[in-house]
């Protein structure tokens, strides 16, 4: 069997699943994300895990921190759609940054 480049199999798109664990002592999650490439024969090309932590930390807090590092806010989306943010539905906060020179 030969092997496949990842850029070639990134149009396909990985089928990706995680499994988080959260600490209530600390708003930590760690997560171990597993991404599957497949072929377009369909069969398993190759595989990944990616190991994470993150801090769950709030809009206010983040755009603080973001400001404080000398970065501007271009955009916040409310999920990888890049759909407005609503901070009563919106799954996720993406944020897109510019650092001025």
């Amino acid at each position: 069997m030969g092997t496949t480049e990842p850029r070639q199999l990134a149009r396909l798109g990985p089928i990706g699943t995680s499994f988080d664990v959260l600490d209530f002592n600390r708003p930590v999650v760690s997560r171990l994300q597993f991404f599957e490439y497949f072929g377009p024969d369909g069969c398993l090309a190759w595989k990944r895990m990616l190991p994470m932590e993150f801090e769950l930390v709030e809009r206010e807090r983040f755009e603080s921190m973001a400001i404080d590092a000398g970065f501007r806010v271009t955009e916040l989306y409310g999920n990888h759609d890049r759909a407005a943010f609503d901070p009563a539905t919106s799954p996720a906060m993406i944020w897109l940054l510019d650092k001025p020179a």
